[in-house]
């Protein structure tokens, strides 16, 4: 079964689906795209999926039922960064103006979506534990969209994410604008379960790291705002585990 958070997902890796179980014989791959992040973090902490891309604070807690395989590259860049969004017509233009304010994230423990955002206003001058009212909502989607109806007076996601929102909800998207972005981070890990056995593991690896050599793979990733799949390790993401400790610190402090 390959887990993924969010609906928007669904089209693009009901195709990646469709086209692993083309290449392996004898296998039925399921998808199933949680629209709820709680409902997906609990089927990851049940072991329920065989495959995953979540973020790797997630895979490493996991990390005695999956192991980390790889990672996905951006069509832009290194790695996936934090964006603030806000209502076009808000008079909201620097961060200081967020104090008292709602501000919407998805996830707690997203990294680009909630965590990059956070440091990002807490190293501009914004206390985010005493001077925002933080609501958690259920998705990157959710966060977004509770700006445009104005439950929030802005919201966090990531850029695919909002990439994402902006392909699939334009009219909505264009009555929004990214007011901030953060520092760009690897953040996302391709997991698989270590159960599964070594010949389909394998055979699951080199589909997804040839994706971007053939017509097909290279559709898939494109609709994703992805330009390939690639190996990785948990040595791979030590910049942004010494984010999260700092990030941990300034929850504690008073």
């Amino acid at each position: 079964m390959l887990g993924m958070p969010g609906f928007s997902f669904y089209g693009t890796f009901d195709t990646l689906t469709r086209y692993f179980n083309s290449n392996i014989p004898g296998v039925n791959l399921r998808l199933v795209a949680e629209n709820d992040i709680t409902a997906f973090n609990n089927n990851i902490a049940k072991g329920e999926f065989d495959i995953s891309i979540l973020n790797v604070n997630i895979a490493m807690k996991y990390d005695s039922m999956y192991e980390i395989a790889g990672r996905p590259v951006p069509l832009e860049g290194n790695g996936l960064y934090g964006v603030i969004i806000t209502r076009k017509d808000s008079s909201l233009k620097e961060v200081f103006q967020l104090k008292g304010k709602n501000i919407c994230f998805p996830d707690p423990n997203a990294i680009a979506g909630t965590i990059l955002p956070m440091m990002y206003l807490q190293k501009n001058g914004l206390n985010v534990k005493h001077e925002i009212t933080k609501r958690f909502v259920a998705s990157r989607e959710s966060s977004i969209m509770n700006v445009y109806l104005g439950k929030c007076s802005a919201g966090s996601s990531y850029s695919i994410a909002w990439e994402m929102f902006k392909k699939n909800r334009p009219d909505i998207a264009e009555e929004l604008t990214v007011s901030w972005r953060t520092e760009e981070m690897i953040t996302s890990a391709l997991i698989l379960k270590k159960s599964m056995a070594p010949e389909l593991k394998n055979k699951v690896k080199d589909l997804f790291f040839s994706l971007h050599k053939n017509e097909i793979g290279r559709n898939i990733l494109r609709h994703s705002f992805l330009l390939k799949y690639e190996k990785a390790s948990p040595e791979d993401y030590k910049s942004v585990m010494n984010l999260l400790k700092e990030y941990e610190n300034i929850l504690l402090t008073k």
